[in-house]
């Protein structure tokens, strides 16, 4: 039995699901692109990699907790490491034109140092019952 509006809905699902794969696939590439660059310049080796907990180590200069306890993103032109910098540059813009969209406040934020685009974006944690 065929439904004209389920198969239409369907089809715009699908769409959907395969723009959104689309769009993260050139974000994927880039973060790959970016963080073996950063394993080049900090010398991180194959078995570095695969130990456990080890691979923290590439971002840790990268971020700091404030006087609030939130946890942040340092601003890029604090790093010394220009692979760094460029690394962090890309993540703060894509996750900040995710999270606000194109909001006209984010080069004010960005420039003041504003803690609303340099968030860690995470969610409380919890158990699941």
């Amino acid at each position: 039995m065929a439904n004209h509006n389920l198969n239409v809905l369907s089809e715009v699902h699908n769409r959907a699901l395969q723009n959104t794969r689309d769009r993260m696939s050139l974000v994927i590439a880039k973060v790959r692109e970016l963080e073996e660059k950063l394993k080049k310049s900090k010398s991180f080796s194959y078995l570095k990699e695969r130990l456990y907990g080890n691979k923290i180590n590439l971002y840790r200069n990268m971020t700091y907790y404030n006087d609030r306890g939130d946890w942040l993103f340092k601003r890029p032109e604090e790093l010394s490491d220009p692979v760094e910098r460029e690394f962090l540059e890309f993540t703060l813009e894509t996750i900040n034109k995710n999270r606000y969209g194109n909001k006209k406040d984010l080069e004010t934020w960005k420039r003041t140092g504003d803690p609303r685009y340099y968030r860690v974006p995470l969610l409380a944690g919890g158990s699941v019952r």
